[in-house]
Protein backbone atom coordinates (compact mmCIF):
# COMPACT_ATOMS: atom_id res chain seq x y z
CA UNK A 1 0.00 0.00 0.00
CA UNK A 2 1.11 3.23 -0.86
CA UNK A 3 1.30 6.28 1.46
CA UNK A 4 -2.23 7.90 2.27
CA UNK A 5 -0.65 11.08 3.40
CA UNK A 6 0.81 11.14 -0.33
CA UNK A 7 -2.03 10.73 -2.06
CA UNK A 8 -1.50 8.14 -4.35
CA UNK A 9 -3.22 5.07 -5.66
CA UNK A 10 -3.71 2.14 -2.79
CA UNK A 11 -4.47 -1.19 -3.80
CA UNK A 12 -6.72 -2.53 -1.30
CA UNK A 13 -7.44 -6.40 -0.73
CA UNK A 14 -10.90 -7.66 0.93
CA UNK A 15 -9.12 -8.05 4.34
CA UNK A 16 -7.59 -4.18 4.33
CA UNK A 17 -10.91 -3.11 3.27
CA UNK A 18 -12.57 -4.94 5.77
CA UNK A 19 -10.29 -3.87 8.32
CA UNK A 20 -11.78 -0.70 7.79
CA UNK A 21 -14.84 -1.41 9.54
CA UNK A 22 -13.92 -3.55 12.52
CA UNK A 23 -17.44 -3.02 14.61
CA UNK A 24 -19.35 -3.41 11.53
CA UNK A 25 -21.44 -6.86 11.42
CA UNK A 26 -19.80 -9.03 9.02
CA UNK A 27 -19.57 -12.96 7.80
CA UNK A 28 -17.87 -14.39 5.71
CA UNK A 29 -15.39 -17.40 4.80
CA UNK A 30 -12.02 -16.37 4.97
CA UNK A 31 -10.70 -13.39 2.52
CA UNK A 32 -12.94 -14.90 -0.06
CA UNK A 33 -16.46 -13.57 0.65
CA UNK A 34 -18.48 -11.68 3.14
CA UNK A 35 -21.47 -9.48 3.93
CA UNK A 36 -20.97 -6.71 5.90
CA UNK A 37 -23.40 -3.99 7.41
CA UNK A 38 -21.50 -1.04 7.52
CA UNK A 39 -21.56 2.85 8.27
CA UNK A 40 -19.25 5.18 6.96
CA UNK A 41 -18.14 7.62 9.45
CA UNK A 42 -15.23 10.43 9.53
CA UNK A 43 -12.76 7.32 10.77
CA UNK A 44 -12.89 5.90 6.80
CA UNK A 45 -10.67 8.42 5.25
CA UNK A 46 -8.55 6.24 3.37
CA UNK A 47 -11.71 5.98 1.39
CA UNK A 48 -11.52 9.41 0.50
CA UNK A 49 -8.60 9.18 -1.58
CA UNK A 50 -7.96 7.07 -4.76
CA UNK A 51 -7.56 3.21 -4.43
CA UNK A 52 -8.29 0.31 -6.20
CA UNK A 53 -10.12 -2.53 -4.85
CA UNK A 54 -9.03 -5.85 -5.56
CA UNK A 55 -12.33 -7.90 -5.81
CA UNK A 56 -16.00 -7.49 -6.65
CA UNK A 57 -18.01 -5.54 -4.53
CA UNK A 58 -21.54 -4.92 -4.40
CA UNK A 59 -22.82 -2.37 -2.17
CA UNK A 60 -26.96 -1.56 -1.38
CA UNK A 61 -27.40 1.56 0.21
CA UNK A 62 -30.13 0.98 3.07
CA UNK A 63 -29.20 5.02 4.11
CA UNK A 64 -27.71 8.14 3.18
CA UNK A 65 -26.73 9.64 0.24
CA UNK A 66 -23.33 9.84 -1.25
CA UNK A 67 -20.62 10.83 -4.27
CA UNK A 68 -18.72 8.42 -5.82
CA UNK A 69 -16.11 8.34 -8.29
CA UNK A 70 -15.13 5.37 -10.46
CA UNK A 71 -12.09 6.32 -12.80
CA UNK A 72 -12.66 9.71 -12.53
CA UNK A 73 -15.97 9.84 -13.25
CA UNK A 74 -18.69 10.52 -10.65
CA UNK A 75 -21.52 9.19 -9.40
CA UNK A 76 -24.21 9.40 -6.58
CA UNK A 77 -25.78 6.89 -4.40
CA UNK A 78 -28.71 6.80 -2.52
CA UNK A 79 -30.75 4.85 -0.38
CA UNK A 80 -32.20 1.64 -2.15
CA UNK A 81 -29.72 2.24 -4.81
CA UNK A 82 -26.68 -0.33 -5.79
CA UNK A 83 -23.18 -0.14 -7.00
CA UNK A 84 -21.15 -2.43 -8.45
CA UNK A 85 -17.57 -2.38 -8.77
CA UNK A 86 -15.28 -4.54 -10.97
CA UNK A 87 -11.60 -5.56 -10.20
CA UNK A 88 -9.36 -2.83 -11.66
CA UNK A 89 -11.40 -0.13 -10.84
CA UNK A 90 -9.95 3.13 -9.20
CA UNK A 91 -12.41 4.38 -6.82
CA UNK A 92 -13.18 7.40 -4.13
CA UNK A 93 -15.41 8.63 -1.89
CA UNK A 94 -15.81 11.94 -2.74
CA UNK A 95 -18.66 13.33 -0.23
CA UNK A 96 -21.35 12.64 2.15
CA UNK A 97 -24.58 14.22 0.94
CA UNK A 98 -27.27 15.53 2.70
CA UNK A 99 -26.89 12.95 5.91
CA UNK A 100 -25.15 13.13 8.82
CA UNK A 101 -21.76 11.02 8.14
CA UNK A 102 -22.95 8.75 11.28
CA UNK A 103 -26.44 7.50 9.15
CA UNK A 104 -24.75 6.59 5.74
CA UNK A 105 -25.43 3.06 6.00
CA UNK A 106 -24.88 -0.05 2.91
CA UNK A 107 -24.84 -3.50 3.03
CA UNK A 108 -21.83 -4.52 1.30
CA UNK A 109 -21.16 -8.14 -0.22
CA UNK A 110 -17.54 -8.38 -1.03
CA UNK A 111 -16.13 -11.03 -3.55
CA UNK A 112 -12.02 -12.06 -4.12
CA UNK A 113 -11.42 -12.40 -8.28
CA UNK A 114 -10.74 -16.68 -7.04
CA UNK A 115 -14.51 -17.19 -5.55
CA UNK A 116 -15.85 -15.48 -8.67
CA UNK A 117 -13.56 -17.39 -10.69
CA UNK A 118 -14.88 -20.88 -8.99
CA UNK A 119 -18.33 -19.99 -9.94
CA UNK A 120 -18.11 -21.29 -12.99
CA UNK A 121 -20.01 -18.23 -14.53
CA UNK A 122 -18.61 -16.63 -17.48
CA UNK A 123 -18.26 -13.15 -15.91
CA UNK A 124 -16.99 -11.38 -19.09
CA UNK A 125 -19.69 -12.19 -21.10
CA UNK A 126 -22.53 -11.25 -17.99
CA UNK A 127 -20.49 -7.58 -17.87
CA UNK A 128 -20.39 -7.50 -22.17
CA UNK A 129 -23.73 -7.66 -22.40
CA UNK A 130 -24.82 -5.40 -19.39
CA UNK A 131 -22.14 -2.92 -20.72
CA UNK A 132 -24.21 0.09 -19.18
CA UNK A 133 -23.04 -1.26 -15.61
CA UNK A 134 -19.29 -0.48 -16.63
CA UNK A 135 -20.25 2.72 -17.94
CA UNK A 136 -22.65 3.44 -14.76
CA UNK A 137 -22.22 0.90 -12.13
CA UNK A 138 -24.56 2.86 -9.53
CA UNK A 139 -28.46 1.74 -10.93
CA UNK A 140 -32.08 1.74 -8.42
CA UNK A 141 -33.99 -1.43 -9.24
CA UNK A 142 -37.78 -1.90 -9.69
CA UNK A 143 -39.50 -2.50 -6.32
CA UNK A 144 -40.23 -6.22 -7.35
CA UNK A 145 -36.39 -6.59 -8.50
CA UNK A 146 -35.34 -4.71 -5.25
CA UNK A 147 -37.21 -7.40 -2.64
CA UNK A 148 -35.52 -10.38 -5.15
CA UNK A 149 -32.07 -8.80 -4.91
CA UNK A 150 -32.89 -8.29 -0.65
CA UNK A 151 -34.21 -11.81 -0.13
CA UNK A 152 -31.05 -13.05 -2.40
CA UNK A 153 -28.63 -11.20 -0.14
CA UNK A 154 -30.65 -12.57 2.86
CA UNK A 155 -30.03 -16.44 1.75
CA UNK A 156 -26.38 -15.78 0.84
CA UNK A 157 -25.74 -14.14 4.23
CA UNK A 158 -27.66 -17.42 6.14
CA UNK A 159 -25.39 -20.00 3.75
CA UNK A 160 -22.60 -18.39 5.02
CA UNK A 161 -23.25 -18.66 8.62
CA UNK A 162 -24.37 -21.78 8.08
CA UNK A 163 -22.32 -25.05 8.55
CA UNK A 164 -23.83 -27.40 5.76
CA UNK A 165 -21.75 -29.51 3.35
CA UNK A 166 -21.24 -28.09 0.00
CA UNK A 167 -21.72 -24.39 1.79
CA UNK A 168 -19.39 -22.78 -1.05
CA UNK A 169 -20.72 -24.41 -3.97
CA UNK A 170 -24.47 -23.21 -2.79
CA UNK A 171 -23.04 -19.81 -2.55
CA UNK A 172 -21.79 -19.70 -5.67
CA UNK A 173 -24.91 -20.50 -7.00
CA UNK A 174 -26.61 -18.09 -4.97
CA UNK A 175 -24.16 -15.41 -6.13
CA UNK A 176 -24.23 -16.71 -9.66
CA UNK A 177 -28.27 -15.97 -9.81
CA UNK A 178 -27.95 -12.32 -7.98
CA UNK A 179 -25.29 -11.24 -10.74
CA UNK A 180 -27.60 -12.57 -13.45
CA UNK A 181 -30.45 -10.38 -11.64
CA UNK A 182 -28.35 -7.55 -11.49
CA UNK A 183 -27.57 -7.77 -14.96
CA UNK A 184 -30.64 -7.96 -16.19
CA UNK A 185 -31.10 -5.30 -14.54
CA UNK A 186 -28.46 -3.11 -16.30
CA UNK A 187 -29.75 -4.82 -19.82
CA UNK A 188 -33.30 -3.48 -19.19
CA UNK A 189 -31.89 -0.08 -18.92
CA UNK A 190 -29.79 0.14 -21.92
CA UNK A 191 -33.61 -0.88 -23.98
Amino acid sequence: ILSMENNLLHNLTLSQFKSFFPDAPCVGIGDDIYIMDARLTKKHAPLMHPCRFDGYMLLYCLKGHLRLNVNLTEFEIKEDMIFMNVPGNIIRVNEILDTPQEEVRYICLAMSKEFVQGMHVDVNKLFNEGMSMLENPSISLPDDELKLMKATLDVINDTIQSDIPYRREMIHSQISSLFYLLMGAWVSKEN
